[in-house]
């Protein structure tokens, strides 16, 4: 009988430290996750949102003169001449008018436009030594897009 109590007793205290082990061990975890976020908080340094413009014209813009780099370009014949159309990064300090998700869209469209009305003639990636990885990447994107036609 009193080897029953006594077991007894045994198995309630291992219950009770079973449970104070898996309280500690998920107030640790708990406590864990809450430092990884914060510090991935603090080392998550967001891009400028607007940092990049798109250009339309007949030349590419001066880095010195405009306060931009052009990064990647494309061209096609309109009705008086050849124009250009492509991504820049603005310069100059002030804020561009497109996040380059946005830019990439606004390019695409151009690009499919020219090429459904057969006006499209080639594009290039400007500045190669410039362009940050992501930039490179979505120029590699746009020209793909463009077709065989391009000039990369």
């Amino acid at each position: 009988m009193e080897m029953m109590v006594r077991g007894k007793f045994m198995l309630g205290v291992g219950i009770f430290l079973c449970l104070v082990m898996f309280t500690a061990a998920g107030y640790l975890t708990y406590r864990n996750s809450k430092l990884i976020a914060e510090r991935q908080k603090e080392d998550f340094v967001p891009l400028p949102s607007t940092e990049y413009t798109v250009f339309i014209g007949k030349q590419k813009p001066d880095p010195e003169l405009d306060g931009m780099l052009p990064l990647w370009v494309m061209s096609w014949e309109s009705s008086d001449s050849i124009t250009l159309a492509g991504l820049c990064r603005v310069t100059d300090g002030d804020q561009g008018d497109l996040r380059l998700e946005e830019a990439e869209r606004v390019l695409s469209s151009h690009i499919n436009k020219a090429l459904q009305s057969g006006t499209y003639l080639s594009c290039e990636i400007c500045n190669p030594s410039k362009l940050h990885e992501y930039e490179h990447s979505m120029a590699v994107r746009l020209s793909t897009a463009a077709g065989p036609n391009r000039s990369v």
